[in-house]
């Protein structure tokens, strides 16, 4: 379930929060839930291609109550595998 949040015009033009994930639930289903998070970096390499300026606090895959995708047009994608896998250590997968 997803819901789109209006962007405040400064920090992102358009946001969306996502409650449930199909990724992270087929990842379950598979008996492999720890690959979930390693899938979603796949969204930060996705917004650097297409300059949306992606960042993002938590996901559904690291055990985030929800997955916050805000976009600002042009801002530089600072976030991907380096700044990422670190957060996921010590968190229980989804």
């Amino acid at each position: 379930m997803g819901q789109a949040v209006p962007g405040d015009g400064k920090t992102f033009e358009v946001g969306y929060d996502y409650t449930e994930c199909g990724a992270v639930k087929y990842f379950k289903a598979q008996g492999v839930p720890e690959v979930a998070p390693y899938f979603c970096l796949n969204d930060f390499l996705a917004s650097k291609a297409q300059g949306t300026g992606l960042v993002r606090q938590g996901t559904l895959a690291q055990g985030a109550a929800r997955c916050d995708f805000r976009y600002k047009r042009d801002r530089p994608v600072t976030q991907d595998w380096e700044t990422e896998v670190p957060r996921f250590e010590g968190k229980k997968p989804a």
